[in-house]
């Protein structure tokens, strides 16, 4: 009789044992999927981020290209020659855009001297 309650107990001891490490099993195993569904979550944010600095490289591309071409166009109607090179120089912060319109809406005033009087 002791020998069956020595060993009813011993199971019992067994299971409980068994049951606590699937119990710790199954909570690592919880913090694993969230920590996995972060990094997922993460990787798409920074795909979609990915995916908008490209579409917005391409529009800047696009646009610079553009102009590039009313630059040229500008050259040949007003007889700059050396303006791509000051334009395109690196580091040269002038924007092409405003240097046209600040050489087409230049307006040169001078006043009358009073030696011209």
């Amino acid at each position: 009789y002791q020998r069956r309650v020595h060993g009813e107990t011993r199971l019992k001891e067994v299971e409980a044992k068994r049951a606590g490490i699937a119990f710790e099993h199954e909570k690592e195993k919880s913090k694993w999927n969230l920590e996995r569904d972060f990094l997922v979550s993460s990787r798409d944010d920074l795909q979609d981020k990915l995916e908008r600095l490209e579409t917005r490289k391409e529009l800047l591309l696009r646009e610079n290209e553009k102009m590039r071409q009313e630059l040229k166009g500008f050259k040949r109607t007003s007889g700059l020659g050396g303006t791509t090179a000051l334009l395109s120089s690196p580091g040269n912060a002038l924007n092409p855009r405003m240097y046209l319109e600040q050489s087409t809406n230049c307006l040169l005033y001078t006043s009358p001297s009073p030696r011209d009087s």
